[in-house]
């Protein structure tokens, strides 16, 4: 209901699978019901008024999704070894106009990607302290815009739209959150 009060053109969602019953304490049972699953996006996007969806590189379950009313093109999964959840590139044309969008989701740890998974806690907080994590997500932004906006391919393209889930906070926003300057 809020999504077809928002009438929204189009919409771009990070983290686009569900695991999770609600919140992140009660897991969906293996195998995951194919109703949480982004094959059924098109049926979901249908209830706002958004006939056209793609989904970008489902290489974890944190693919990003673009749903649009207008007709919409998969340009690229972005994805790869080298990117932690990976992204989308689509184009959308709306009133003859071409309009580039880029939706991207990065690596969510403050510590080096090798560390995600142990127990190996003194070399998390030592990556921790080197800002590991923030070095990661700046290497996969690079990598986001060399395929898209900065690719030779696409130098002809004028309207881009770039969003995403960043996985980091500012320190701007710390006095919402309160997990202290350096988080």
């Amino acid at each position: 209901k809020w999504m077809q009060r928002a009438d929204t053109d189009v919409v771009i969602f990070c983290e686009a699978q569900s695991n999770y019953v609600t919140g992140i304490d009660k897991r969906l049972p293996e195998p995951i019901p194919e109703r949480y699953l982004p094959a059924k996006w098109g049926e979901f996007a249908a209830r706002w008024g958004h006939k056209y969806w793609v989904i970008g590189a489902h290489q974890d379950n944190h693919p990003v999704v673009v749903t649009s009313r207008y007709p919409l093109t998969l340009v690229q999964a972005l994805g790869g070894k080298e990117l932690s959840h990976g992204g989308v590139h689509a184009q959308v044309e709306v009133n003859g106009e071409k309009i580039d969008l880029v939706g991207f989701h990065t690596f969510p740890y403050a510590y080096s990607g090798e560390l995600v998974k142990t127990d190996r806690f003194k070399e998390q907080k030592e990556s921790r302290r080197r800002y590991d994590g923030e070095k990661m997500r700046t290497e996969e932004m690079k990598i986001f815009m060399e395929r898209t906006i900065l690719n030779k391919k696409f130098r002809k393209q004028k309207n881009w739209l770039i969003m995403g889930d960043t996985n980091c906070l500012s320190p701007l926003d710390d006095r919402f959150f309160g997990h202290g300057a350096d988080s």
